[in-house]
């Protein structure tokens, strides 16, 4: 960038004492060829340094852009966390003034590390029960599952069965919903804890 600038104050330097000289020497009015040649080229110099000096101008000017834009964003995140600190302080607060109504008196960090640590083994516990009970439901349901296995009870033809049935007044439907209640309330039951 300081190069073309010294580029382009030392041609125009050297544009002006040339014009300055031409004045001199020609009658008012006149340039001659040499002159004109070398003004044109002094000119188109001049341009292409000017169309340099916008570009880079132009790049710096992105550049800057994207540098604002960056700290903007990198402020919304330092906002963000400064916000996330001030909440969990709060809450941090709230649960110390909790443990303390709770325990009889303002508890100290060491103290409620400790209250924390034996809420966190007490829910730990208790979710551990719960988690081989739903274990044990399942197991229940899986053993429920194989209680006919097709070896003892083979499928059986659902037309003759149909027929009889009709025969007897009664429909393959009603059997079907009937076996359906039967599993489905044994299933409930396993659930409810009444294996």
């Amino acid at each position: 960038m300081d190069d073309l600038l010294e580029r382009f104050r030392t041609e125009n330097a050297r544009l002006e004492s040339e014009l300055a000289e031409a004045r001199k020497k020609p009658e008012p009015g006149e340039f001659t060829k040499d002159m004109r040649v070398r003004l044109t080229g002094y000119l188109d110099e001049a341009c292409d340094i000017i169309d340099h000096l916008t570009m880079y101008c132009n790049y710096k000017d992105k550049s800057i852009k994207r540098l604002r834009e960056k700290q903007k964003n990198q402020a919304k995140a330092i906002n963000f966390l400064v916000a996330k600190i001030e909440r969990l302080t709060d809450e941090k607060e709230h649960f110390k003034q909790l443990a303390g109504e709770a325990l009889g008196g303002p508890v100290k960090e060491f103290e409620l590390l400790l209250a924390c640590e034996r809420l966190a083994q007490q829910d730990k516990s208790r979710l551990t029960a719960e988690n081989e009970a739903k274990d044990d439901v399942l197991r229940k349901i899986k053993d429920w599952c194989r209680a006919y296995p097709l070896e003892v009870f083979p499928e059986p033809d659902l037309k003759k069965a149909a027929k009889v049935l009709k025969e007897a007044g009664m429909t393959l439907d009603s059997i079907s919903a009937s076996n359906m209640r039967h599993v489905l309330k044994g299933i409930q039951k396993i659930i409810e804890g009444g294996d």
